[in-house]
């Protein structure tokens, strides 16, 4: 009885051996079935590139063949040796002195129409006879066209362009005159195409084709967008509404200004010789008092009981990024200020600053101040009192300056150095700046910034060959009227090829 068993124990595992044998045996067949076993002929001085997007021209009798494990090697002859470059499971190669590309491997093409089209083993396509889209694997595309350009600008080439795309949404773009690493999204222009490449998507005769859906996609770039759930849903019509409110009530205020002064201008005119003897009426009669402020992108305007013998007041404050605007109004006929100003301190003031103002003007404007910083300003004058001078203040306001408008960002990364472009603000001139280049940590490159360029926007290049993985363009060393300030201003960038 045991030896039964034993025997019918060995024929199971006999069973199981051989079923896994033919089940290898039927898939091996499988996999030679489907390689290209043919040999090819290349022309000589043909564009192509190895596995790594590495620049190969192809020799006198170079030859193409696909190996065992499914990549096409080329034989070059290259110092009367035999050269082999594994090219990977497709090749594109472009032939010298021809308008053709020849396709080896397995590629799927999108049609108008937006049907696929598969292609494998050695195919010529025309790089002339208009537009064409493949994709080649996950993550790697095709473009034939006539003149292919990014959205940007900063790509213009013609017959075909190879893009590569890494997890991140990350792109390397090349071919025969190009090799770029564009780290910003970026949309590929053609005669009859858009090709957004971080996300995938092909907008082809106004239809918008998602790529991952073919053959899938390892892509995890994720658009960014605001973040809904930390901020409180508002409906449009209460912004507009509110919006609307606060508009109609600085307008209403500015008018209620402008006809206060205009009355009492006009008023005092004709009256100013015997003012004084009506002045204890009139404040009798103006008992009631008023103040009104309307704060608005660091506007304020402000309607008061006034002091008719006499009124000083603040009128609408422009902060600008170094600057603060700022409108008054005088009335003294009878020439009781002795002297007005305006005493401003905070940010980087030292000192409160006093600005002296001219009764026959309406408006000063204080200068050098820093960016994005809050100042006080007060608004003063001096009387004499019992023959004595007498500082009263008469208002007082809190004021944020504007942030600069700057732009730092990476245009480029190619195998030489990376692209930037540069733009500071023209109202906010800094005294001198550097911009630095990180690379894990390491400091690579610093160069001095062009300030009067920089203001009108330039793009740059920095040369480096051996970046890391986490890059860091900073300007730094920021200097402002003599003074030593504090600015983020960085572009990053992962040096990601996966």
């Amino acid at each position: 009885m045991t030896k039964k068993k034993n025997n019918s124990f060995q024929f199971i595992i006999i069973s199981i051996i051989t079923f896994l044998i033919v089940i290898m045996f039927i898939l091996a067949i499988r996999h030679f079935t489907k390689l290209d076993t043919n040999t090819y002929s290349l022309n000589a001085s043909s564009i192509t590139y190895d596995n790594e997007n590495n620049y190969i021209s192809t020799s006198n009798n170079a030859t193409l063949k696909m190996g065992l494990d499914g990549n096409y090697k080329l034989i070059n002859i290259e110092d009367m040796l035999k050269v082999s470059y594994n090219l990977g499971t497709n090749a594109i190669i472009s032939e010298n002195n021809s308008s053709n590309l020849k396709l080896y491997g397995i590629f799927y093409e999108v049609l108008a129409n937006g049907e696929i089209n598969r292609l494998s083993k050695e195919n010529k396509i025309s790089i002339i006879d208009g537009s064409r889209f493949f994709k080649i694997a996950d993550r790697k595309y095709l473009l034939v066209d006539k003149k292919i350009s990014s959205s940007d600008g900063s790509i213009n080439t013609k017959d075909y362009l190879i893009i590569e795309i890494d997890r991140n949404g990350n792109s390397t773009i090349y071919n025969d005159t190009i090799n770029v690493k564009e780290i910003n999204p970026l949309v590929i222009n053609t005669t009859s195409y858009d090709f957004d490449i971080a996300n995938e998507y092909l907008d082809i005769n106004n239809t918008v084709i998602d790529l991952k859906k073919i053959i899938g996609s390892t892509n995890n770039y994720q658009q960014k967008t605001l973040d809904t759930e930390e901020k409180p849903e508002i409906d449009n019509s209460t912004i507009n509404s509110t919006t609307d409110y606060l508009k109609k009530q600085t307008e209403n205020l500015r008018k209620q200004v402008e006809a206060q002064n205009d009355y009492y201008n006009k008023y005092f005119k004709t009256v100013v010789n015997s003012f004084n003897n009506l002045n204890s009426s009139l404040q009798d009669t103006n008992k009631q008092q008023y103040n009104m402020q309307v704060d608005q992108n660091t506007m304020k305007g402000n309607i008061k009981n006034y002091n008719l013998s006499r009124w000083l007041t603040l009128g609408i404050i422009e902060a600008g990024v170094s600057t603060i605007k700022i409108n008054y109004n005088v009335f003294d006929p009878n020439n009781e200020y002795t002297t007005i100003y305006l005493e401003v301190t905070g940010g980087n003031l030292a000192e409160p600053l006093r600005v002296y103002l001219n009764k026959e003007n309406n408006n000063t404007t204080v200068r050098d101040l820093n960016a994005n910083t809050n100042y006080n300003i007060s608004l003063k004058y001096t009387t004499l009192v019992d023959g004595e001078s007498t500082t009263v203040t008469e208002d007082v306001i809190d004021v944020r300056t504007k942030s600069p408008t700057t732009q730092l960002r990476i245009t480029k990364v190619t195998p030489t150095g990376i692209g930037y472009y540069l733009q500071l603000d023209n109202e906010y001139r800094f005294d001198k700046a550097t911009l630095n280049l990180y690379s894990d940590n390491n400091n690579l490159v610093t160069e001095e910034v062009d300030i009067t360029k920089a203001v009108g926007g330039y793009e740059g290049f920095l040369k480096v060959n051996n970046l890391g993985y986490k890059n860091e363009l900073k300007l730094e060393n920021i200097y402002y009227n003599n003074n030593l300030i504090n600015l983020d201003i960085y572009a990053k960038f992962v040096n990601a090829d996966d």
